[in-house]
């Protein structure tokens, strides 16, 4: 009895120590095995080249191209400038008997010297009603009614050659009303100065008179301009 229990307990042992060493031998082949698989792993992630950096793109679509095909892109250029129709020309010129290239001299040479043109206009209707070839008794040429006195200054500063020239006659009317409208901000003053001289109208002015009736037909044209 004692013999076979001793036996017994050898195959026990021996069952023991060999499934002991198998599970050793497991857990060797498993290190292992992890061992190698993580070396291929790290080995695999050295090799595989980066990929390139990649850049940003953007585009810019307008709200008209949304809907070009791609064959009618070539066909695509720049929008050409449309010209602004002009509007009617007799909103532009006043009801004076004075023609449309004539007011537009008017205007022209108004702009050039900084001079209202309704005051330009008023002085020549009330000095000639418009009337190019007047000449007064007291030597007053032209459509503006330039003073023979004033002749030689013109001439040298301008160059004029002849006072009863249209054009001539106006651009001396709107340089003296230019050099008077820039000193004094009243027409009845303005107006003053150009009838009577600068002089003539500083002594009104010592004596308070500050308009008469050429001032205020000067005042009251102004404002009774129209377009036609």
């Amino acid at each position: 009895m004692v013999k076979y229990w001793k036996i017994l307990g050898d195959v026990t042992l021996n069952i023991n120590t060999a499934y002991n060493i198998s599970l050793c031998c497991i857990l060797v082949v498993f290190f292992v095995a992890s061992y190698f698989l993580g070396s291929l792993i790290h080995a695999s992630d050295k090799d595989i080249p980066a990929l390139p950096e990649q850049k940003e793109i953007t585009f810019s679509v307008s709200k008209n191209s949304m809907n070009t095909k791609p064959e009618e892109i070539e066909n695509i250029t720049e929008p050409k400038e449309t010209e602004v129709p002009s509007l009617s020309v007799s909103a532009y010129y006043y009801d004076i008997p004075l023609s449309d290239e004539k007011q537009d001299y008017v205007f022209e040479k108004c702009e050039e010297y900084d001079v209202p043109c309704e005051l330009v206009l008023a002085v020549m209707g009330t000095e000639s009603t418009y009337t190019e070839e007047q000449i007064s008794r007291n030597g007053d040429y032209g459509i503006m009614q330039i003073n023979k006195v004033n002749h030689p200054q013109l001439t040298a500063e301008l160059g004029v050659t002849d006072f009863m020239d249209f054009e001539q006659n106006v651009l001396c009317g709107v340089y003296m009303l230019s050099h008077y409208y820039h000193l004094y901000t009243d027409f009845n003053k303005i107006a003053m100065c150009y009838r009577y001289g600068e002089n003539g109208a500083k002594e009104m002015w010592d004596k308070d008179i500050y308009e008469t009736d050429y001032t205020r037909q000067i005042v009251r044209t102004i404002a009774t301009l129209t377009y036609r």
